[in-house]
């Protein structure tokens, strides 16, 4: 499925998989787990791969990164894992490898046409949407290691035409955030990545709206 970056939900799926996706340390599963309420979107990835493996749901305790950053202590997730080493020798062209994390390993080899659907499923995986009380605007975050902001910051800035955004080091914790909460820049993100969209996370589009 991924051997050819061709389409706009194969980018989607792979920024996806660059945020929450998982390969296992024998290099031969694929995981994908996500908050309960978005299992439609395991439901849609599988559809498309044209896979039937099974989805799990479980209960986890929070713990490090996860505590610091607002994660409730006990919280359900579900996920879908299978094994396909074809596809995870595929993913690897793409920086998607195992303990990509702590290896800080970084986006690679994304088409240039497909960028922009790349950007949504990342965002979809590891950005956040959040209300400023006390200036009545919209926050929106991308959280990951710098390599990879600063990758993801070059090629929106290389779109909008400025530069967007600063990259930030999280208080307490090894991750940082490109963060952007001035209405001018999230008008222009908003409407770069949900402006010829297939599929979202629907409820982040909804809340920025």
């Amino acid at each position: 499925y991924f051997e050819d970056i061709n389409c706009w939900r194969k980018a989607y799926w792979l920024g996806w998989l660059m945020a929450d996706g998982t390969i296992s340390r024998n290099g031969k599963e694929i995981e994908l787990k996500l908050q309960v309420r978005d299992r439609y979107i395991i439901e849609e990835f599988l559809k498309d791969i044209g896979s039937n493996a099974p989805i799990k749901e479980k209960k986890h305790k929070a713990s490090g990164i996860l505590l610091k950053c607002g994660k409730q202590e006990i919280y359900s997730s579900v996920s879908s894992k299978f094994t396909c080493a074809k596809m995870v020798l595929d993913l690897a062209k793409y920086g998607i490898v195992w303990n990509k994390g702590k290896r800080r390993s970084i986006p690679k080899n994304i088409p240039d046409n497909f960028f922009v659907a790349y950007l949504l499923g990342f965002f979809d995986g590891d950005g956040s949407v959040s209300i400023s009380k006390g200036y009545k605007s919209i926050i929106l975050e991308i959280l990951d290691h710098e390599k990879t902001l600063i990758y993801l910051q070059r090629n929106i800035s290389n779109r909008l035409g400025y530069e967007f955004a600063n990259i930030l080091k999280k208080d307490g914790v090894d991750c940082y955030t490109l963060k952007f909460m001035r209405l001018h820049d999230v008008q222009k993100f908003y409407k770069l990545i949900y402006d010829n969209y297939e599929f979202c996370l629907q409820r982040k589009k909804t809340k920025i709206e």
